[in-house]
């Protein structure tokens, strides 16, 4: 039998993810999947990219950079935010948690996000916030927040590792992912992300290294996109610097 938290806790839910949903400009008449917890439906196709070598001719670019990868990242689905200093960042953090009404966030235990103030930032939205906590702490976080690794330009995708404080689950349980990526970590093309993934010799790998190309999406049953089947509903990415 459903008890009355329960009941109180599944509204909650409901009401952040209505929230989600505004501020991606979505409504329930797009698809009852995502209030049901099993993604937002579209049988939008995906933008065609152009043929690789042009990809590739902009990515090497340096003062293209940034301007490509917003572009690729944007088309991929993620919502990008330029923010030309910590305290801007500081201010777009606010306001996305404070549009979302998330009371819940999961921080990676990251240097970067320490030094830029993001759990200050959050708290200051009123949301409480929390590093770890394993698996519980991540399905009840309304939304997660991780420092990029590095973002590459060729795809538009940002680059999440794994290690001591930075756990997988902080960018797949929540229903919104923020990823806080420097300008400065951009790299060009596979080649330097690999470069900068690596470290040296002398530098342990990450355990793991996942790119990031939008929020989560499947096509498995009669080529319908289904989008927040198997991680975050909404992708969002602000760029520093």
């Amino acid at each position: 039998m459903r008890t009355d938290a329960g009941t109180a806790s599944e509204r909650q839910r409901q009401a952040f993810l209505e929230n989600v949903r505004r501020a991606l400009g979505q409504t329930r008449s797009n698809g009852s999947a995502a209030a049901a917890g099993t993604g937002e439906r579209t049988n939008a196709r995906p933008v065609q990219p152009e043929n690789n070598r042009e990809r590739a001719a902009q990515a090497k670019s340096q003062d293209n950079a940034l301007e490509v990868f917003c572009r690729r990242a944007r088309e991929a689905g993620m919502t990008v935010v330029r923010c030309g200093s910590p305290a801007a960042l500081g201010e777009e953090v606010r306001g996305l948690l404070r549009r979302l009404g998330a009371t819940a966030v999961l921080l990676e235990d990251d240097p970067l996000l320490r030094e830029l103030g993001v759990a200050e930032a959050a708290r200051g939205a009123g949301a409480q916030t929390t590093s770890g906590g394993g698996a519980a702490a991540a399905l009840a976080a309304d939304v997660g927040i991780s420092a990029a690794a590095a973002g590459l330009v060729e795809t538009g995708s940002v680059v999440l590792t794994t290690g001591a404080g930075r756990s997988r689950l902080g960018s797949v349980a929540p229903p919104v992912h923020l990823t806080i990526l420097p300008a400065a970590r951009l790299c060009r093309d596979w080649s330097e992300l690999w470069a900068r993934v690596a470290g040296g010799p002398g530098v342990e790998l990450p355990a793991l290294v996942t790119l990031v190309t939008g929020p989560s999406k499947t096509a498995d049953i009669e080529m319908t996109t289904v989008i927040g089947a198997h991680g975050p509903l909404a992708e969002y990415v602000f760029v520093v610097g």
